[in-house]
């Protein structure tokens, strides 16, 4: 199998987290897509002279527009412009400790139409039994849900849920961003605050479906958090890049 996870950086993250980077190429046999999410001319050029060396296991891509995007305009983005058989992604911030092969990854996902990974270190201790925090893997009705941290889809599996019901990576803070077939569809209990965070609602649609989404920490990988909202230029980003 074949496996390239996008990483996506906001403006004044490539320099900071080249650490990451380095860690996930020696300890993984994975390749990489480096996403430039907004970034000026100059941390752009270091992000493409990075990949220049590494063309075996590197490439990147310019994401359009002057400014960051949202995470999940980005994600859908890259979903639509891949044609992988898996679509892969990672947050920046996400640091491979030990050695992590690919075959393992292998392994989970055939049995899985999703597998995702890596809750930040800021919410490991934390649980939202109600809610839909990026770090929520299940919803009040017991559906399982995937998180945007680190994950591998069935590109097949994925595209059926976005065609069917309309929806995509984005987050739908109220009620009126949700399509109204969609919103007949939620179970009462799921329906609670209506704010889904990036990704939650395309997961759940995916649990109601009957695709299997396969929620597992390895010990291989340490994920940070929160690094991008702390950027130097956190300004010139949109407010919901971060909020996850």
């Amino acid at each position: 199998m074949h496996f390239n996870f996008h990483i996506i950086y906001t403006p004044d993250t490539f320099d900071k987290l080249k650490l990451a980077l380095d860690s996930l190429l020696s300890n993984t046999d994975l390749k990489f897509t480096l996403v430039s999410n907004g970034l000026d001319n100059n941390e752009l050029e270091q992000l493409i002279a990075y990949s220049s060396g590494k063309k075996n296991r590197l490439s990147w891509i310019d994401l359009p527009g002057a400014n960051p995007v949202s995470h999940g305009w980005a994600l859908t983005h890259l979903f639509h412009t891949s044609s992988d058989e898996f679509f892969c992604f990672m947050d920046s911030d996400i640091f491979a400790v030990k050695e992590l092969c690919s075959e393992k990854l292998e392994s989970l996902i055939q049995r899985s139409d999703a597998l995702v990974s890596c809750k930040p270190i800021e919410w490991t201790i934390k649980e939202s039994p109600r809610g839909y925090r990026g770090h929520s893997t299940v919803s009040p009705s017991g559906a399982h849900l995937g998180m945007t941290y680190w994950a591998i889809y069935k590109r097949d599996s994925l595209l059926q849920i976005i065609s069917k019901h309309n929806l995509t990576f984005e987050r739908y803070d109220r009620a009126s961003q949700i399509p109204d077939k969609v919103k007949k569809l939620l179970k009462p209990e799921d329906r609670h605050s209506w704010r889904f965070n990036t990704g939650k609602l395309l997961n759940l649609f995916q649990s109601y479906e009957g695709q299997k989404i396969r929620y597992e920490e390895f010990e291989e990988l340490l994920h940070i958090g929160g690094v991008s909202r702390f950027s130097e230029n956190r300004h010139k980003s949109q407010p919901s890049l971060d909020l996850k």
